[in-house]
């Protein structure tokens, strides 16, 4: 649950009258094994950057309501995973997705070798997807520290020049 300012700092409004107010909830299938899948459901009081309307011209901020799937198939060494998701906005609805493919213990045991590629959420005012493709390696130097390098190439979808470009990226996860 998150709360957007104003409201959420005061005391006689409260968390849960302020606006700008989301919640999440998830379920997950994660059994040893094969198949592992995921249902997730996200609203959002007042989203205005990801509202469109399907006549071409922005929609009204209002609430978003985002239905996903994940699914993950793990062959030991090789898996293929994606999610899909399914937003409902005032005057409009969107759909995004991403899928991939990777190598488990490629080089060193704990790592991962992956490429995926999508088409990611509309942005306000736009009638095209940003898309991405992104190849990345995670590195594990120890049981609490992972490194990810990754180049991304994308393509905002957006008018006007430099849309389009390639990315490097490093990720650091911590895990406790």
């Amino acid at each position: 649950y998150t709360a957007g300012y104003p409201g959420a700092s005061d005391p006689a409004v409260g968390i849960f009258a302020a606006t700008n107010q989301s919640y999440i909830a998830q379920i997950s299938f994660i059994p040893e094994g094969f198949f592992q899948a995921a249902f997730a459901y996200m609203h959002n009081d007042g989203s205005d950057n990801f509202a469109f309307n399907n006549t071409g011209s922005p929609a009204a901020a209002g609430p978003v309501d985002t239905y996903a799937g994940l699914v993950n198939f793990d062959f030991g060494n090789f898996f293929i995973a994606g999610y899909g998701a399914f937003q409902s906005f005032e005057g409009g609805d969107d759909f995004n997705w991403t899928a991939g493919i990777g190598l488990n213990d490629l080089g060193f045991e704990g790592s991962s070798v992956g490429v995926y590629g999508g088409q990611l959420p509309q942005l306000r005012g736009y009638e095209s997807n940003p898309w991405l493709i992104e190849g990345y390696w995670a590195i594990p130097f120890n049981r609490y520290l992972t490194v990810t390098p990754a180049i991304i190439y994308g393509d905002a979808n957006l008018s006007g020049p430099d849309n389009t470009g390639w990315w490097g990226v490093v990720r650091a996860t911590f895990t406790f």
